[in-house]
């Protein structure tokens, strides 16, 4: 089994700390209260896990051309300063949950969605198809790729506290772009990019946010949600008007015209 540096965790511990400095240095769009320690205290656990299954399911173990190497990471790295500068633009400033994309989408990020993300998917698509077919490789892929969204995806994605996060979708896709080959190494280290500043900026949370939250504390028998939602300071799926706070998940089939959703 070769030794990959790429996702060896002191690595993946330098990426963490470089973007997150770099995001720091230059102003960019992060989440202020997010500190290292705190990573590394209540998330390392998840990330060590993700490390295991990206590293498994990517068969990075057994590539015949390694990924450590200059060009792999510094992708890694172009992918993470990209999606740092996304924000500048303040209609690349939303999620991808249901909600907001029925209500809150302009059109300039659909147009960007339909014109540059869904056609370069796309491609990358019908090239790994391609090479799958070639290699008679489609079936077993196609089943790997199933599983993975059968056991990572489905159960959450009709929630409507689901937000599919950047880390994530990286995490999911990336480690599906295992073949020996120039565009699936590219995808995989674009991906892992995602993944790293997903992590470095704002933290590993949870896909299905504040309901997750509320989850976890109420069967530790800890405060509840709608007492951590004092003066509105901490809020993520609750709903804000002039004279209330309250915590209520979004209803992506509606779209109200005087309440803010977070």
């Amino acid at each position: 089994m070769e030794f990959c540096i790429s996702s060896h965790p002191s690595f993946f511990h330098f990426m963490i700390s470089t973007s997150r400095h770099s995001n720091l240095n230059q102003k960019w769009e992060h989440r202020q209260s997010l500190a290292l320690q705190d990573i590394w205290l209540y998330e390392s656990n998840q990330i060590m896990l993700d490390l295991i299954v990206f590293f498994s399911v990517g068969r990075l173990y057994s590539q015949q051309r390694s990924v450590d190497h200059v060009l792999w990471m510094l992708l890694v790295m172009l992918s993470s300063m990209y999606t740092s500068i996304l924000p500048k633009f303040q209609w690349l400033q939303h999620s991808v949950t249901l909600y907001e994309m029925h209500c809150t989408w302009p059109w300039q990020l659909w147009v960007f969605v339909a014109g540059f993300v869904l056609p370069v998917c796309s491609i990358t698509l019908v090239l790994h198809s391609i090479h799958a077919y070639k290699q008679n490789d489609l079936t077993r892929k196609l089943v790997e790729i199933a599983l993975t969204l059968a056991m990572l995806l489905a159960p959450q994605v009709m929630n409507p506290n689901f937000e599919f996060h950047h880390y994530y979708a990286g995490l999911i896709v990336g480690m599906h772009a295992n073949y020996d080959t120039w565009f699936s190494r590219a995808t995989m280290a674009w991906c892992w990019g995602q993944y790293i500043n997903g992590i470095a900026v704002w933290g590993r949370d949870p896909i299905l946010k504040c309901a997750y939250a509320q989850y976890i504390s109420e069967r530790q028998g800890c405060t509840t949600l709608t007492e951590w939602m004092k003066d509105g300071q901490d809020l993520c799926w609750a709903y804000q008007d002039s004279s209330a706070v309250m915590a209520v998940p979004p209803d992506w089939r509606h779209c109200p015209k005087t309440t803010r959703y977070y």
